[in-house]
């Protein structure tokens, strides 16, 4: 079974998921931004949102930010 989209109906689609995204999360109203690490283990905090932030600008007005730190087994003392 073949269904035909044209692409008339696809950007309505994305325009009306775009809606649905600006209304339940508007930009710098409390919004949290989780950031991946990046491999710095003596990279401090602050400066881990400036490069975050540098290459994600949206990001910039958000209410806090969470740093995902992993540990290998061997670092645990």
């Amino acid at each position: 079974m073949d269904i035909m989209v044209t692409r008339a109906q696809i950007n309505r689609l994305l325009g009306r998921i775009d809606a649905v995204i600006a209304a339940r999360q508007p930009p710098g109203r409390g919004q949290v931004v989780f950031m991946a690490p990046y491999d710095k283990d003596d990279e401090d905090g602050a400066l881990a949102v400036e490069r975050h932030c540098a290459e994600h600008p949206e990001d910039r007005d958000a209410a806090g930010y969470v740093q995902i730190v992993t540990w290998k087994k061997e670092d645990c003392k």
